[in-house]
Formats: C-alpha cells, sequence, structure tokens
C-alpha cells in the first residue's frame, strides 16, 4: 500500500502509544476501519503488521528521521510480541523520557542496575524506596509515583500479580540493551538478544531446551517457579527477595505499598 492517511495515523499511534502489541493493535484497526469505512484486513495479521511497520520505518529513513519501530516479543515479561517506536540517538532515556527529572532519571538507571544484579530478576518497592531515600530526601509516596509512571511509560513491568515486584519494561530492553549489557545483562542464546533472567524468562529458555550462562547459574542454581499454585515456591521466592531487601536496606522501610495504585 502507498503510505498515506493510515500509516499516518499508525505512526501517531506509536508516538503516542510508544508500544503496542498485536491484540492492541488489531482493536485499533478494527475502530479505524468503521470510523474511515476503510477495508484494512491485509493488515490484520502479525504478517501484516509487519508489512505495515516496514512501510513505515522506510518512510522514516525516506526523512532521515531518528526514528524506528523495531519488534520484540517479551519473554522475560507477558510472552507479548510488541512493536517499540525507538529513538536512535545516543541515550534514549534522556531524549524521550522528557516528563522524568534528572534524579529520577538516575534512580530508573539504578534500579535496572539492581534489577540485572538480583538473582530473581526483579527488584521490590521496598528495595525501590530504600535505594532512592539513600540517594537523596524522598518520600516513599513520591517512590511509589515514580514506579508507577515508569510502568505507565514502559520502561518498567510490575509483575501480572501487582505485587509490587518489578523488572525491566519493554522500552528498556528494546531500546537500553547497551545500557543494561553495560549493567550485566546476558545475551539470550535463542534470540541474540540482551535479556534478563526473570522466572518467566528461564521457564521459556528450559522449554526451548537451552540453559542459562554459567555465571547466572552460578548465582542461583535453581530458581522457584511462578504461577504453577505450588505455595512452597511462592514462599521460596519470597523468601529470596526478603532477603535481597534486607541486604540493600541501611534502615527498615515498613508499609511501602501503603498509598493504592492509581489506575492508569
Amino acid at each position: 500500500m502507498v503510505y498515506g492517511d493510515y500509516h499516518r495515523h499508525c505512526l501517531q499511534l506509536f508516538l503516542r502509544e510508544t508500544a503496542i502489541d498485536l491484540e492492541d493493535f488489531k482493536k485499533h484497526l478494527r475502530e479505524y476501519e468503521s470510523n474511515e469505512n476503510l477495508n484494512l484486513s491485509d493488515y490484520s495479521s502479525h504478517d501484516g503488521f509487519d508489512m505495515l511497520v516496514g512501510e513505515i520505518n522506510n518512510h522514516l529513513n525516506k526523512y532521515t528521521m531518528q526514528l524506528r519501530v523495531r519488534k520484540r516479543t517479551a519473554v522475560e515479561l507477558d510472552g507479548k510480541t510488541y512493536w517499540v517506536l525507538v529513538n536512535t540517538k545516543s541515550d534514549p532515556v534522556a531524549q524521550q523520557a522528557t516528563t522524568l527529572k534528572e534524579w529520577q532519571v538516575r534512580l530508573f538507571k539504578q534500579f535496572c542496575d539492581m534489577i540485572v544484579s538480583s538473582e530473581l530478576g526483579v527488584i521490590t518497592s521496598t528495595q525501590a524506596i530504600s535505594t532512592a531515600q539513600r540517594m537523596r530526601q524522598v518520600s516513599a509516596t513520591e517512590v511509589e509515583d515514580l514506579l508507577e509512571q515508569l510502568c505507565k511509560e514502559k520502561w518498567l513491568y510490575e509483575d501480572d500479580e501487582k505485587n509490587g515486584r518489578f523488572t525491566v519494561g519493554i522500552r528498556t530492553l528494546v531500546e537500553l540493551e547497551a545500557l543494561l549489557q553495560e549493567f550485566g545483562a546476558f545475551e539470550c542464546p535463542v534470540t541474540s538478544q540482551i535479556s534478563v533472567a526473570t522466572n518467566k524468562y528461564r521457564r521459556w529458555l528450559k522449554q526451548k531446551n537451552f540453559d542459562l550462562p554459567s555465571r547466572l547459574n552460578n548465582r542461583q542454581q535453581e530458581q522457584p517457579e511462578e504461577d504453577d499454585g505450588s505455595e512452597e515456591s511462592d514462599e521460596n521466592e519470597s523468601e529470596t527477595e526478603k532477603k535481597q531487601a534486607d541486604n540493600s536496606q541501611t534502615e527498615p522501610v515498613s508499609n511501602c505499598r501503603s498509598k493504592k495504585r492509581r489506575s492508569s
């Protein structure tokens, strides 16, 4: 299809959402078809969306813009395939996350370092608050608000149970590979992408009959499983994270989740 109004409309969607998965795109497609009385069935499949993104990227290349749309399956998070609008400048966080203050960017990078270095590929809200309060004078509520914002903007990802465990988000996985690698993230033996060893990633890798890099196995020989109905595994994971939180704190922080999260 010749680059036209629909491509421009989709580019605006990427600029607004930054990252979008196929199901969300299909929903958007149906709404646009209905409003504009169009037939866009060629774009309703995985391959069709790839074709659309290719046409948008070709247009961006033509005008030498520093934006590209990249595809990545987030096996570390929810298993969905995302298409992410990427700023190709040297520091995407500093250039795209204009809503973040300088100290918030520094703190976010510290969170990423902690996530990559952790055994479970996550940090807890307690760890985040403790770390922030060591770096500057800030309240627990301000840190919780920052975590919420980072999740909303897809820099971080809170696990499906919304229980205060965070890992890197899809934007970080796609845009900040060099930063994650600097912190010690590894190259996935299946996809050759920089990855973080969350439990979901470990299970996925096991299904592919691949092993983690030896240095990660040395950190922890056996990881507890998530969402398998086993109370014992949940207790093991909680105990491990409690130890991490204890090691990271200079003073106890209680009731760190006291403020109810606002819905996005």
